[in-house]
């Protein structure tokens, strides 16, 4: 064969070649917008049935997503499941209800994907939180219950709270969660028979029952009396008190409060101090800050027209301090007291 055959035969076999690798670098496309995925809350409870609602995606040049198809992963049953084929009609949606049907206290990811040919496909999830409000085997444990068996039930509600005798005043053992006044934490309503609502001075100053009231200062000092301060001083730091005020409390398994070596967490007034953070308003919304680090509690004291004065625990400190906080702009958690 002549030297210029093989030239030829080589240089067909080097284009089919390039073809070839250009063929496999060929990608697909990707679809423009953002998959979003609405209407499950953070917290949920069990039995609770939602309606999911997926948009937001569509194929380059057309914002209309009718054509796309959908699919979504149950975490509960861990099954992919179809809502929508691509060649289904526009009429069609591709929302669908989802039903919390484990009462597994934790922390699941629901999952959904688009699609369409000659497209990547795309994925957006969200977390949700199983929670349960039961007082005895709930998403709180450690509680103190087996140690006090006074409770009380609010009329207005029918809520029950356990209470006990702390020094010579009986304190209510949880946050109030009456839903008259204030906000469950992160406003989702399954939080709020757990944390209990945040409420701002004036909102507290109205929020106990009948019989019930926000303690005052001195109520504060007869509480830090009971849990060993000698001399509380008038609207100042008390130290040595608060790892008596701290439940030993966990959240879905998980304890609410951190160790630290400085603050023992004894518990022995069974005040059960659980640290919810408070509820800031500001300018451009509102924010719930500090879980895990402060259990805040408004008092009936002021300082003047616009603040009033509070006690709270922080997370490494074995102290009941003082503060002053604007009436309006903060939400706290609050426990009341017998009226005497």
């Amino acid at each position: 064969m002549k030297i210029g055959h093989w030239i030829l035969i080589l240089g067909a076999v080097a284009a089919s070649l390039v073809s070839c690798k250009e063929k496999e670098e060929e990608t697909d496309s990707y679809l423009s917008g953002k998959l979003v995925v609405k209407g499950l809350p953070s917290y949920v409870q069990y039995g609770e049935t939602y309606h999911i609602q997926n948009y937001g995606l569509y194929r380059a040049g057309d914002q209309a997503d009718s054509l796309l198809g959908y699919r979504w992963y149950n975490p509960f049953t861990k099954v992919t499941d179809t809502l929508r084929f691509e060649t289904d009609p526009a009429s069609v949606k591709p929302d669908f209800d989802f039903t919390i049907s484990k009462d597994t206290l934790a922390t699941f990811t629901l999952m959904v994907t688009g699609w369409a040919t000659d497209y990547y496909s795309t994925s957006s999830s969200v977390s949700f939180t199983v929670v349960n409000p039961s007082l005895e085997s709930g998403s709180l444990t450690g509680h103190p219950f087996n140690k006090t068996v006074r409770t009380v039930t609010d009329a207005r509600d029918g809520q029950k709270y356990y209470t006990a005798k702390i020094g010579d005043t009986e304190w209510m053992l949880q946050n109030l969660a009456w839903e008259g006044a204030g906000k469950p934490y992160m406003e989702e309503s399954a939080m709020n028979y757990i944390y209990g609502r945040f409420y701002n001075w004036h909102e507290a100053m109205e929020a106990c029952p009948k019989g019930w009231k926000l303690p005052s200062e001195d109520d504060f000092l007869a509480l830090a009396s009971a849990a060993g301060a000698a001399a509380p001083g008038r609207y100042s730091d008390i130290a040595g008190v608060a790892g008596n005020l701290m439940g030993d409390v966990s959240f879905n398994g998980k304890a609410m409060w951190e160790y630290w070596p400085d603050v023992p967490k004894s518990n022995s007034t069974l005040f059960t101090a659980i640290p919810v953070g408070y509820l800031e308003y500001l300018e451009n919304g509102s924010n719930f800050t500090g879980l895990g680090d402060y259990s805040l509690f408004w008092t009936s004291d002021s300082v003047d027209d616009a603040t009033g004065v509070a006690r709270y625990i922080y997370v490494d400190k074995n102290i009941l301090f003082a503060a002053s906080f604007d009436k309006k702009n903060l939400a706290a958690p609050i426990r009341c007291v017998r009226e005497k």
